[in-house]
């Protein structure tokens, strides 16, 4: 997506760069689809990708082609692929995906747009079928009533979520399917730059005067003040029946955060932080208070 300017402008000079120094250390798989970058994405890969086609596996998508431009119906399965082989200059793709199915009808997945990809296995154009989307429920429940080779989750297993291993993972497993887990920055909120203006995550991104907002509500927010690393969490009375959200949506949004921008740290875990050349690594069962020790270590100090 990236090559689609979804996350900013990109020169296509330097996309192919990308593409070629992710090849030749070692990086053999490229998903990408009509939607990011509303084609353009396609088109750059497809030129990054001439004379390389053989050494890699290549992915794209059908179903989704704008904000709000969904159409999984037989016909445009078939049309759409046919579209993108041409912007991909290539026969066939490795794996075919519904994209972002939650957005379409779910009996309409199941039963018209897995079928019309299975016939375009059948005549070589693809290889594998697959489906995609952010509801995990959905996801599995496709997943276990159509004929799926792959299953593709962003934003559910990362630094600060890891709930695609409680509820997708051992669906995956007991079908034998291929899980691949897309976005492991959480489509930019763990990134220096922040997350774009469309991320789908419930907890909003917000930047100004200095300081960084992560809001879920009016009442329930972080604030993070980077230039003097602190946090300030506000929850209202009633969020704190629902401790795990307040914990996985505000306080490891504040911990992330303050290790990344402030410390310039990697976080590995909600419970490993360092400073000053010394690490702790905090154990304990979810719920605990691991991440609330961390972030008073972070903004206190280790002792």
């Amino acid at each position: 997506s990236p090559l689609g300017d979804e996350f900013g402008a990109v020169d296509p000079s330097e996309g192919k760069r990308s593409v070629d120094a992710a090849i030749e250390h070692g990086i053999n798989f490229f998903d990408v689809a009509p939607y990011y970058g509303r084609t353009v994405a396609e088109e750059r890969l497809g030129a990054a990708l001439e004379g390389k086609r053989d050494r890699v596996i290549l992915a794209t998508k059908i179903g989704r082609y704008d904000v709000d431009a969904f159409d999984f119906s037989a016909k445009r399965v078939r049309s759409s692929v046919e579209e993108s082989l041409r912007r991909l200059r290539t026969d066939y793709v490795d794996i075919l995906t519904a994209h972002d199915i939650e957005f379409g009808d779910r009996e309409q997945i199941v039963e018209e747009t897995v079928p019309a990809m299975r016939s375009l296995a059948r005549e070589g154009k693809i290889r594998s079928a697959g489906i995609s989307g952010l509801q995990l429920k959905v996801l599995a429940d496709v997943a276990v009533r159509a004929q799926v080779d792959t299953v593709l989750s962003y934003c559910r297993y990362n630094l600060m979520i890891t709930d695609m291993d409680d509820v997708l993972t051992p669906v995956a497993k007991e079908l034998g399917v291929g899980l691949i887990n897309a976005s492991g920055l959480n489509m930019g909120i763990l990134t220096e730059r922040g997350a774009p203006e469309w991320h789908p995550a419930p907890l909003k991104v917000r930047e100004a005067s200095g300081l960084l907002y992560g809001i879920l509500d009016e009442c329930n927010y972080t604030v993070v003040m980077a230039g003097r690393r602190r946090a300030l969490i506000a929850v209202s009375e009633d969020m704190l029946e629902h401790a795990v959200h307040v914990r996985q949506e505000l306080i490891e949004f504040a911990v992330f955060i303050l290790a990344a921008r402030c410390l310039r740290l990697v976080p590995l875990h909600a419970a490993c932080f360092g400073r000053a050349g010394h690490g702790l690594l905090l154990l304990g069962n979810s719920g605990a208070g691991k991440s609330t020790l961390v972030l008073q270590g972070l903004l206190h100090g280790m002792e």
